[in-house]
């Protein structure tokens, strides 16, 4: 398994750089690129990529329990559209519905946590199970 390294991307005076956000990060960087330089890291994370795995697992359990022939990616473009997460666009008169990312530099941590909240809510109805019943079903994330 490849190992996730943590950044926040930050805009000064035109210029855009990688602030590591955790200490794992730093010491990465320390270690593999600048054995001379000091690396200041943001304490948190805008995003918490723990959640972001808690969504793809539940997701997984979705897909293991519901009679449906869907990959992970497909549920999540669907659940993006059931949402309302997406931008209409008009092509040579014909509207396209294009599902928004919901990658970390692209969705605050507060929008993240509401559009898990709400396709969380979509997955355990289809189920006939509650929220919370779902979520116990997650081992490890």
């Amino acid at each position: 398994m490849k190992k996730i390294y943590n950044f926040k991307i930050v805009k000064k005076n035109e210029k855009i750089g990688l602030i590591p956000t955790d200490e794992e990060t730093r010491c990465f960087l320390e270690k593999k690129f600048l054995k001379d330089v000091n690396i200041a890291f943001c304490e948190s994370s805008e995003r918490i990529l723990k959640h972001h795995k808690k969504l793809f697992a539940i997701m997984k359990i979705f897909l293991d329990n519901f009679d449906v022939d869907m990959t992970i990616e497909e549920l999540l473009i669907y659940l993006k559209i059931k949402v309302g997460y997406f931008k209409e666009i008009t092509i040579k008169g014909q509207k396209i519905i294009v599902p928004k990312s919901i990658n970390f530099f692209e969705m605050s941590q507060q929008e993240f946590e509401i559009f898990y909240d709400l396709t969380v809510k979509i997955m355990a109805n289809a189920l006939g199970i509650t929220r919370q019943e779902l979520e116990n079903n997650i081992e490890v994330f």
